[in-house]
C-alpha cells in the first residue's frame, strides 16, 4: 500500500493551473469568434436572447479581444453594432490575463 507522500509525487498543480488556463483562453476566443459571426449574420437581434447587461458585456469584451488582435474590420462591426443598439459609444474590456496567463 503506498503512503500519502507517494500518492503525489508526480503531482504538478502548476501544471494543472497551466492547463486550466489555456482551456478558459481557448473557450473565451471561441466565443469571441463564435459571437462574432453571430453578430454578422444575424446583425443585433441576436442580442435580444440575453438581457441587456450581458449583451453589453459581451460586445464590450469581444471588441477588446478583437482590439488585442488587432482584428479591426471585427472591431467595426461591433462598434457600430454598439453604437446603433445602446446610443453610445462602446467602451472595451480588455482581459489582460486571458492573454498573459
Amino acid at each position: 500500500m503506498m503512503n500519502d507522500r507517494e500518492d503525489f509525487e508526480d503531482f504538478e498543480p502548476i501544471g494543472i493551473l497551466d492547463d486550466l488556463i489555456q482551456t478558459q483562453r481557448r473557450r473565451f476566443i471561441e466565443g469571441c469568434e463564435e459571437g462574432y459571426e453571430l453578430l454578422r449574420v444575424n446583425g443585433q437581434e441576436c442580442l435580444s436572447v440575453v438581457s441587456e447587461s450581458q449583451a453589453r458585456e459581451a460586445l464590450q469584451r469581444m471588441i477588446g479581444h478583437f482590439e488585442h488582435t488587432e482584428e479591426y474590420e471585427k472591431c467595426t462591426l461591433i462598434a457600430k453594432i454598439y453604437k446603433e443598439r445602446y446610443k453610445e459609444k462602446i467602451t472595451p474590456i480588455i482581459s489582460e490575463n486571458i492573454y498573459n496567463g
